[in-house]
């Protein structure tokens, strides 16, 4: 009687497939690598990554450290080393080569893996695609490197608040306009606690309109209320 090794094979079976079922279709590009350095499994998403398929990776163990750009491959070499001696998960970014040539960002993550008996069986890693991510976050630093020296260079003096009226900060045109030689002076400073802003344009000012006006620069009420050290006078 074959029953039950017929039913344990199926069993086995349909255990096999829900594993290859959640394994191989996950996006994200997934590998195990064993306790003795052998890499046990890769997802087909490496394929979508990399241009390099399943494989190619299984047959040949040296081909992720050939991708990996070189001015990276410091940190990773520097990651290998600790993910086999950490008993915590860790995480590096760094840049590979595809097939086709295209430069691509990976995030990476890994952790160790145990068997039911607490035995350390190597460590899981999943490597996302971050190129986008990567991509707008340059914009957007080169966007702010581009703000930052208008701000910083303008003939304007420039000041910002928050919506209380607390001040941010100021650009070194605004301090020399109103004697201020430090913006540590005007440190803690209030927008609506300032003599020479009338109430209606404070108001204005808190029901968030656009005010433009002119108002003469009183320094006596500043001294008088030690609102900030000026050398105006």
């Amino acid at each position: 009687d074959i029953t039950e090794r017929k039913r344990a094979e199926e069993a086995l079976q349909e255990s096999e497939e829900r594993y290859r079922t959640v394994a191989d279709f996950t996006y994200d590009w997934e590998y195990w690598v064993d306790s003795d350095g052998d890499l046990r499994y890769i997802s087909p998403s490496c394929e979508r990554m990399t241009g390099y398929r399943v494989g190619e990776f299984l047959r040949d163990p040296k081909l992720l450290d050939r991708l990996i750009h070189p001015d990276d491959y410091p940190v990773v070499a520097q990651h290998i080393d600790a993910e086999f001696n950490s008993k915590e998960a860790l995480y590096v970014d760094f840049r590979i080569t595809s097939r086709s040539g295209e430069e691509r960002w990976i995030s990476h993550w890994c952790q160790p893996v145990y068997g039911n008996d607490g035995s350390w069986l190597g460590r899981r890693g999943s490597n996302r695609d971050i190129t986008e991510q990567k991509r707008i976050e340059e914009t957007l630093q080169a966007s702010e490197e581009r703000f930052r020296n208008i701000y910083e260079e303008s003939p304007i003096g420039i000041e910002l608040y928050d919506c209380d009226g607390r001040l941010l900060t100021v650009n070194r045109a605004c301090l020399d306009i109103f004697g201020v030689s430090n913006i540590a002076e005007v440190q803690g400073f209030k927008l609506f606690e300032d003599p020479n802003v009338t109430d209606e344009i404070k108001q204005r000012m808190r029901r968030g309109e656009t005010v433009r006006y002119e108002a003469p620069f009183d320094v006596e009420k500043v001294r008088e209320q030690k609102l900030y050290n000026t050398s105006k006078s």
